[in-house]
């Protein structure tokens, strides 16, 4: 009975070591307890949500698309209205202005160009509404180059039906044999009228 009693005592003697134990610090090189960051790391803006902001209060809430042209090189060139003051300006796809806005992209078809400041893409439509999205500086770049590829494309289509249209121009088509005949005869009689000479009895 004593040795039980003995060993209830050393029990409780080790129960209470393990309760002030202190609680272990991680070192330096301990990895980060999930759901944390290292301290100095700085954070991915990629990972961030994107902030929605409302074309009212987007740089381009005042903005019209007014017209869209085609270049000779196969780029396109927008204008734009600010009906804030009514004033008017344009730009080139991959141009910016003096304001840091820049015309990321614009489709003459259906009428649309999407313009571009601080990470906010503003999407202009000719006919309908416009939208917004913000877009990390990656996205922009990638749109750029899309927008250049396309460009290029365009201008190496025109070329070669400029040049489609210039062989059809070219090419020469031979009359067929009874124009040739009447042509021939016309020509003759309108000789013999200027000689005054009495045309030759026609051929039965």
């Amino acid at each position: 009975m004593k040795s039980f009693a003995c060993m209830l005592i050393l029990l409780s003697w080790v129960v209470a070591g393990w309760a002030e134990e202190p609680a272990a610090i991680p070192s330096a090189g301990a990895p980060a307890v999930s759901g944390q960051m290292p301290e100095g790391t700085i954070p991915d803006a990629s990972m961030e949500p994107k902030r929605e902001v409302p074309l009212q209060e987007s740089f381009a809430a005042t903005m019209q698309l007014s017209g869209i042209y085609e270049l000779e090189d196969g780029n396109l060139r927008v204008a734009i209205t600010d009906k804030k003051d009514n004033s008017t300006f344009s730009l080139k796809v991959g141009e910016t202005n003096e304001t840091g806005m820049v015309l990321l992209d614009a489709d003459y078809d259906r009428e649309w160009a999407t313009l571009e400041k601080d990470g906010l893409v503003v999407k202009l439509l000719m006919h309908g509404a416009s939208t917004t999205e913000m877009v990390t500086p990656a996205e922009k770049e990638d749109r750029i180059h899309q927008a250049e590829a396309r460009r290029l494309t365009y201008a190496e289509l025109r070329k070669l039906r400029q040049r489609e249209g210039e062989k059809l121009q070219g090419v020469h088509h031979p009359a067929k044999t009874g124009e040739v005949k009447e042509q021939r005869l016309q020509e003759y009689q309108m000789e013999v009228i200027r000689k005054s000479v009495s045309p030759p009895p026609a051929q039965p």
